[in-house]
C-alpha cells in the first residue's frame, strides 16, 4: 500500500478534497512563525498525498491544533499530521 492509499484508508477521503490551499493553517501556525515559514502544514499534506513523500518536517508540529481550528473547510490538518507521524514511525522508526 502506498502512502496516499494508507492515509486515505485511515481517514475520510473527502476531508482532503475540502482544502483549497487558503493558507490559514500556515498563517496561524506557531511552528511556521518560528521557522521562517519553512514549516508549512499545507505543503506537508500536499507532499504526502500527491507526491507520496514523508519528510522530517512533520516532527515540527506542536499539536496545538491551531491549524485545524482556523481551517475554514474543517480539514483535519493536525489529525492528518499525527497520522503521518504514525506511518513514518512504522516505516522508518523513531527519528
Amino acid at each position: 500500500m502506498d502512502l496516499r492509499e494508507e492515509i486515505l484508508s485511515e481517514i475520510d477521503g473527502k476531508t482532503l478534497n475540502y482544502c483549497f490551499s487558503c493558507g490559514m493553517c500556515t498563517g496561524g501556525c506557531p511552528s511556521a512563525r518560528i521557522s521562517d515559514s519553512r514549516y508549512n502544514p499545507r505543503k506537508i499534506l500536499h507532499r504526502a498525498v500527491i507526491e507520496g513523500k514523508l519528510e522530517d518536517d512533520i516532527w515540527l508540529c506542536t499539536n496545538c491544533y491551531t491549524c485545524q481550528e482556523r481551517c475554514p473547510t474543517k480539514t483535519k490538518v493536525a489529525d492528518l499530521l499525527s497520522l503521518m507521524r504514525r506511518i513514518y514511525v512504522k516505516e522508518k522508526g523513531i527519528p
